[in-house]
This record gives structure tokens, sequence and C-alpha cells, in this order.
């Protein structure tokens, strides 16, 4: 791995949300591009990150259902 630098293999056009969309939203966007995470920028600043993970234990623990 030396002489790999994080530039070689960085997305360069990284998929994005919007902190204000749903889960539903995002989980969309996602399938549809083929990710597995987001980016959430707001006013042109990123403010978080969001995966699948992410995604999946909001909606088990909304749920309220014993596993």
């Amino acid at each position: 791995m030396d002489g790999i630098l994080v530039a070689d293999v960085m997305t360069r056009d990284p998929v994005t949300a919007s902190p204000d969309d749903t889960l539903f939203d995002c989980a969309k966007k996602m399938v549809r591009k083929k990710v597995g995470s987001l980016l959430l920028v707001e006013n042109k600043k990123l403010v978080g990150f969001i995966s699948q993970k992410d995604i999946l234990w909001a909606l088990i623990k909304k749920s309220r259902v014993d596993l």
C-alpha cells in the first residue's frame, strides 16, 4: 500500500444529500447511485455523513420491534 495516494482512489464526484431529506429519500438515492453512503451538505458545507447501516439502525429502532 506504500505509494498509493488517497487521490488515486477517492471518489471525485461524491453523492450528497441534505440533512432535511427523509431516510427514505436517502435510501432511494443510495440505490439509484449504487453507493453505500451519502455526504450531508448544507449551504455548500459538509455537515455529516449517513450510511446504509445508519438508515437500517434508525428504521429498526423507530419500529421498536425486538429482534
